[in-house]
C-alpha cells in the first residue's frame, strides 16, 4: 500500500519518491488520510498480508467510514449498518478487523539504538544477493 504519516504519503504503488498530499489521498483512496489505517483494517492488503474482513471491499469500506468515521465508531453503532449481510460481516469479521487494524498500525515511538546514517545502503554485491533471493524464493533482488 504506502507509508503514511504526517498529512502525507509515500505510496509504494507510486514513481519512486512521489509524496501524496491529504488531497491526493482522499482522491485516490476515498478516504482522508487519517482514515487509511481503518480503510485498510476493513478492506485488507494483500500486499502486506493484512486479511481485513472478509467479503468487505475498498468501496465498502469507503462507504463505513463516511457514514460513521472509524473502525471503532462502526462497531459501537454496528445496529445502523445498513444490510443485514453486512452487518452479519463485519460481526463474523470483528476480530479480523482489529487486528487487521494493529497491523495496519505503524508505529513511530519504538525505541531504536542505531543512528540514521548507519541505515544507509551499502554496496550491493549482486551474487550474494542472488544468493539470498534463490534461497528465500524472492523473485527478485530489488
Amino acid at each position: 500500500m504506502g507509508q503514511f504519516g504526517g498529512g502525507v504519503c509515500e505510496d509504494l504503488q507510486c514513481p519512486p519518491g512521489e509524496i501524496l498530499g491529504p488531497e491526493d489521498i482522499k482522491a485516490k483512496f476515498g478516504v482522508e488520510p487519517t482514515q487509511i489505517v481503518d480503510y485498510i483494517a476493513l478492506a485488507g492488503d494483500t500486499s502486506d498480508n493484512i486479511p481485513g474482513v472478509p467479503g468487505v471491499g475498498e468501496v465498502t469500506a469507503c462507504k463505513l467510514l463516511e457514514q460513521f468515521g472509524s473502525l471503532e465508531k462502526i462497531y459501537k453503532h454496528l445496529d445502523e449498518v445498513k444490510g443485514e449481510k453486512l452487518k452479519e460481516k463485519l460481526q463474523l469479521g470483528k476480530e479480523s478487523a482489529f487486528m487487521s487494524q494493529e497491523l495496519a498500525t505503524l508505529h513511530a515511538d519504538i525505541p531504536l539504538n542505531v543512528k540514521f546514517d548507519d541505515l544507509a545502503v551499502q554496496e550491493l554485491i549482486v551474487r550474494d544477493c542472488l544468493k539470498y533471493s534463490a534461497r528465500w524464493n524472492f523473485a527478485n533482488c530489488g
